[in-house]
């Protein structure tokens, strides 16, 4: 009689049920610059487990003469110009306006996320004030 009376219960009773759509991005933070910039800090605050899932940067052609370099650091602010310690770096060739990046497996960053771009084909001398406002930054993390 039990089993009887539960199953017209669930035959009757709604029930919702809740499933991510595919591929959702669930926690996801997306970030942008709203107008031309040479830098954009992502997230200040970690907690230890941050990830940073994709980003792209556009620029207009004012860096694409010589090699530049984009910078992602594990800081809450912009370090300042001259010798740094990046936690990615990726030199962007010569004539090159834009670059985007997916991770398949994200980079995991423990106090905040920072990208930079810097004129230096360097991955550890930063010069953002020679960029100036010429790029347009977004980034997702989680």
């Amino acid at each position: 009689m039990k089993k009887l009376l539960l199953a017209l219960l669930l035959l009757f009773v709604p029930m919702e049920a809740y499933a991510a759509a595919s591929g959702a991005n669930n926690g996801a933070v997306v970030k942008k610059t709203a107008a031309l910039a040479s830098s954009l800090v992502l997230r200040t605050t970690c907690n230890q487990n941050c990830v940073l899932t994709s980003f792209e940067v556009s620029q207009d052609s004012a860096l694409s003469a010589a090699p530049w370099t984009i910078l992602i650091f594990d800081a809450t602010a912009v370090p300042g110009d001259g010798a740094v310690t990046p936690a990615k770096c990726y030199t962007v060739p010569s004539g090159t306006t834009s670059f985007t990046a997916a991770f398949n497996t994200p980079p995991i960053f423990l106090i905040g996320i920072v990208i930079v771009l810097s004129t230096n084909a360097s991955c550890f001398t930063q010069n953002s004030a020679a960029v100036g406002a010429h790029a347009f930054i977004s980034g997702d993390t989680q």
